[in-house]
């Protein structure tokens, strides 16, 4: 299933992630003024990434670390396929 719609950081993305997408179609977050993005050198998409992976509070590697921890997951390497799925009741 891929998630669409609302992906403004790699928290939400791994909301979608836990429901069970295992991709994503990130189209708005790249159109942003490039000056919304706190890297200040690269491209749009360059910018973009480094926010959806690297935020240090809702970046992609921060709450797939924090997830990898919590439910005791291997973390060399943190894999996305590892959370999908699991927040959906059983």
């Amino acid at each position: 299933m891929a998630a669409t719609g609302d992906i403004n950081s790699g928290r939400m993305a791994l909301e979608y992630a836990l429901r069970g997408a295992s991709s994503f179609q990130l189209h708005t977050f790249f159109q942003l003024p490039s000056e919304q993005f706190v890297l200040r050198s690269g491209n749009r998409t360059q910018k973009a990434l480094h926010e959806l992976y690297l935020d240090p509070d809702d970046g992609l590697v921060v709450w797939l670390e924090h997830l990898a921890r919590r439910w005791d997951l291997a973390r060399h390497p943190l894999r996305l396929t590892d959370v999908v799925g699991r927040g959906r009741p059983h």
